[in-house]
């Protein structure tokens, strides 16, 4: 974000992120001191990889409870993370507003878990399920109503931002 405030002093940011990527907005929310970031848009984004790994494994019939203790230990070896980490302790802690979008027929991350990010959110905040839409395709699916649902939420969003 640095580079963005240097090369465009006084524009505003919308921090999007599909999947893995809306996780990382909502791990890296409640750290964002930018005054100039507008908004967040989070689509299909998961709980935590730990929650991912187990819904896999249970998709895939693979022993969850053999699996994770080992992909725990190498994630925090090799990543230094945490893969029991999760987006609620971050997103209660947000300064921006935020909106999710998830595919009501995602077999990926659950619909229940796109809601519990929603609601730990503090702030402004939307929530927009999209029907028929698998995970990560939401736009595709219905490019209408995710692109006029956002364009109206990033208006809405002008000066909300409390950082």
């Amino acid at each position: 974000m640095e580079y963005i405030n240097q090369k465009y002093p006084g524009g505003g940011i919308i921090l999007y992120g599909v999947s893995m990527g809306g996780a990382t907005i909502a791990y890296l929310s409640d750290m964002v001191q930018c005054s100039n970031v507008i908004c967040g848009i989070i689509d299909s984004s998961y709980i935590s990889p730990d929650m991912q790994v187990k819904h896999e494994a249970q998709r895939v019939h693979l022993p969850y409870s053999l699996l994770c203790p080992y992909i725990r230990l190498c994630a925090r070896i090799f990543l230094n993370i945490d893969i029991c980490d999760k987006t609620l302790d971050h997103l209660k802690e947000t300064k921006f507003p935020v909106m999710f979008i998830h595919g009501k027929d995602d077999p990926t991350v659950s619909l229940d878990q796109a809601r519990e990010n929603f609601e730990s959110c503090s702030g402004y905040k939307e929530f927009l399920i999209v029907e028929n839409a698998g995970h990560a395709v939401s736009f595709l699916t219905d490019k209408e109503k995710v692109s006029g649902a956002c364009e109206r939420f990033i208006e809405n969003c002008q000066g909300r931002n409390t950082c």
